[in-house]
């Protein structure tokens, strides 16, 4: 598994282009976290540094704080981020 900066997956999500991806991180409660979404380029960051992503199922609108990413796995290749 390759290692990457907490700024490259940032960017790595960002510029998805609405492909589907998952994410492994620590919610407010301090319990691991995996979800499976996309991004919508408009306003899918917040000024808090949140992410603004859409469940694969339900496409529910869930928040990933991205201080705590730990895994990434985008375009079938996976991602330890530090």
């Amino acid at each position: 598994m390759k290692s990457i900066s907490k700024k490259k997956a940032i960017e790595m999500i960002l510029n998805s282009k609405g492909r589907y991806f998952s994410v492994e991180f620590i919610k407010k409660d301090l319990t691991a976290r995996k979800l499976t979404g996309h991004v919508k380029k408009e306003k899918c960051i917040t000024s808090n540094g949140y992410i603004r992503l859409k469940t694969w199922l339900t496409e529910e609108t869930r928040m990933v704080d991205t201080r705590t990413i730990n895994n990434l796995t985008i375009n079938s290749q996976k991602f330890k981020v530090k």
